[in-house]
């Protein structure tokens, strides 16, 4: 037991010991580490993304840049496009509520201006038959008050802007 050796301890970074029994001895950490091959490249495109949103369409042309630069192709014709576009323009205004006695708002359909209609009375079929019936039945000395009360007669809507009719609203 004697002729047993113990075991050294090394620094951290030092290189190894030889110990003298034909252990192979290991090169020193200063030496840089023998050069590898770089990873393989990806061919062709990235494939794509989905980021949510949409993309634009790839540009023409595609890997050769155009159909005169690809081979076996170079003197093919370019495809022709279709660039008609067709425009659908849609009137999208709420429709004009129903006219009653009173002012609306309604959009003109002589200038498009959104107003509140003017109201002007006129005598209609109404007043007239209401008149008709009160005198056959003896109140001849107040047959003539459905002629001037408002409540009896047809309205017509005109536009406070251009004057044009919008519509009347009839009793009968």
């Amino acid at each position: 037991m004697a002729n047993e050796k113990a075991p050294l301890l090394l620094e951290q970074g030092a290189p190894p010991l030889a110990t003298g029994y034909g252990e192979p001895q290991a090169p020193p950490p200063t030496q840089p580490p023998p050069p590898q091959a770089p990873p393989p490249q990806p061919q062709g495109p990235p494939p794509p993304q989905y980021s949510g949103q949409p993309q634009a369409p790839p540009p023409p042309g595609g890997q050769y840049g155009s159909y005169q630069n690809a081979p076996g192709y170079q003197n093919a014709p370019l495809p022709q496009q279709n660039t008609n576009t067709t425009v659908v323009v849609q009137n999208t205004a709420a429709p004009n509520p129903v006219l009653r006695e009173g002012p609306a708002i309604v959009t003109c359909p002589n200038c498009r201006v959104q107003n509140r209609t003017n109201v002007s009375y006129t005598t209609g079929l109404f007043a007239l038959i209401l008149m008709g019936v009160l005198f056959l039945f003896g109140f001849w000395l107040c047959c003539w008050i459905p002629l001037v009360v408002d409540g009896c007669k047809d309205v017509t809507h005109t536009c406070p802007n251009c004057h044009y009719t919008v519509g009347t609203y009839k009793r009968l």
